[in-house]
């Protein structure tokens, strides 16, 4: 028998992702999914362990390391950086197009994904990727099964803080803030040709 593993015997999804129940948009924040993973992991007895986040998963695997410093043994982010450049907000608008509620088919949703999300993408890459992240609704469209409520706040509260940033103002969450108060050993992970994460900001 595997020795027992509390997280790969009760995988979570955080609220509004996968699975999981949806909440008001209001209340899809940073601050409340980190209470959420603490009270997720308190369930399971995990005192501590190493984070790996990609995307918006990344920037609550800061925010949750840096609140809880004590508990965050190891912190891994994949692809996504403290402030989006101007080419990624330039994009906005395109990217917009894939966050809703559902698709034609799984043609569309593969067109708009390449379009959208990755232009790099293989047919194979995005049929993986929407066999865990969309479901099929009974009149044989193609949904999202996370809230793409939630999606759009986030995309907007990050444009927010980066376009802050860009002109000197003060942003609502000041994410290189939140990287100098990580104390764990964090390795920061950037695809070759990812737009919107420069070098400098992995350097930086």
């Amino acid at each position: 028998d595997r020795p027992t593993d509390p997280l790969r015997d009760h995988p979570g999804d955080l609220r509004g992702h996968g699975d999981s129940q949806w909440a008001e948009v209001s209340r899809y924040t940073f601050p409340d999914f980190a209470v959420e993973v603490a009270l997720f992991l308190d369930a399971l007895g995990i005192k501590e362990l190493s984070v790996l986040g990609s995307s918006m998963g990344g920037l609550n695997g800061i925010y949750y390391a840096a609140t809880h410093p004590e508990r965050v043994k190891k912190l891994i982010v994949s692809d996504v950086p403290p402030e989006f450049n101007a080419e990624w907000m330039g994009r906005w608008p395109l990217i917009l197009q894939g966050v809703r509620s559902h698709f034609s088919s799984f043609e569309e949703f593969f067109e708009l994904m390449r379009m959208t999300r990755d232009p790099l993408a293989t047919e194979e890459k995005v049929r993986g990727f929407a066999s865990y992240a969309t479901k099929t609704l009974p009149d044989g469209r193609i949904a999202w099964k996370h809230d793409v409520e939630m999606e759009k706040a986030f995309y907007r509260a990050f444009i927010r803080d980066s376009k802050a940033l860009l002109l000197g103002g003060r942003p609502e969450i000041n994410w290189w803030q939140f990287l100098s108060m990580v104390r764990c050993e964090t390795l920061l992970l950037r695809g070759g040709e990812r737009y919107g994460f420069e070098f400098k900001y992995a350097d930086a």
